[in-house]
């Protein structure tokens, strides 16, 4: 059988992506798509969420980010299509609130999506992040990718990337989120947790990525500032271990050695 790269799918937030910046053509590693920014509430709603001008997202990525999650189709199309071997998994962009204009029909809060300068009416209403209404409409829209996933026959090929806001940074001090306000950030990472267990409830112990208290700190040397997902070097290693791993697992050969 002709060699062939790992295909991966993303569906989650630069935890999972950045990881493929230390990816070489050599390592037979693919990344076929990649959703972001787009809570699984609005991912998997039935209806899109229409009147939004997202002409004023200056960069192409997150204006396309936006109008996927304001469509409701594309990852349902993409886990359909089934062109991937690993739908790599994060929930950490489910820290958006969200908009909801009826029982199918919502948007994601993120900070991309305010850039459209959206002003809400008094057809929507506000759906603040890290609440029991939040957590369950999350249950509701995992429950129907996990669904659409077994149609596909892609249930296995779901890997959790199993991470937590970081409480400390690299240096070693608390991460200044904590400090100053430490229910807040406990509110976030025991949700986040809520959805592990759910989620994991579906999935085999092989499919998920965990990782050790030294990988989950914030990077004060992280090009993009030490937020409480911006994680060092050792993290992304990882990972890129991780997949690689997998790529010999599903393709049958480890990548070639450069001589």
């Amino acid at each position: 059988m002709a060699e062939r790269p790992l295909r991966v799918l993303i569906y989650g937030s630069c935890v999972s992506r950045d990881a493929f910046e230390l990816f070489e053509p050599d390592d037979g590693v693919e990344l076929v798509e990649y959703v972001a920014r787009s809570s699984i509430v609005s991912a998997m709603s039935k209806r899109p969420f229409s009147g939004v001008d997202t002409t004023a997202i200056a960069s192409q990525f997150r204006r396309r980010m936006v109008a996927w999650d304001l469509e409701s189709t594309k990852l349902k199309e993409l886990v359909a299509a089934g062109g991937y071997d690993i739908l790599l998994l994060d929930v950490i962009d489910e820290r958006y609130g969200l908009y909801q204009r009826d029982s199918e029909t919502f948007a994601t809060r993120s900070s991309e999506f305010g850039e459209t300068g959206f002003a809400k009416t008094t057809t929507e209403r506000a759906i603040a992040p890290h609440t029991a209404e939040r957590l369950r409409l999350w249950r509701r829209g995992w429950r129907r990718l996990r669904r659409r996933l077994k149609r596909a026959g892609k249930l296995q090929a779901v890997r959790l990337n199993k991470v937590f806001w970081a409480t400390k940074l690299s240096s070693g001090a608390d991460h200044p989120s904590v400090a100053a306000n430490p229910t807040a950030h406990d509110l976030v990472n025991g949700m986040i947790g809520q959805m592990y267990r759910r989620i994991e409830r579906d999935l085999g112990p092989d499919q998920v990525y965990r990782y050790p208290a030294s990988d989950l700190v914030a990077d004060v040397d992280h090009k993009w500032g030490a937020a409480p997902f911006h994680y060092p070097p050792s993290y992304n290693q990882r990972l890129k271990a991780y997949l690689l791993a997998e790529r010999e697992r599903v393709c049958g050969s480890a990548p070639r050695t450069r001589t």
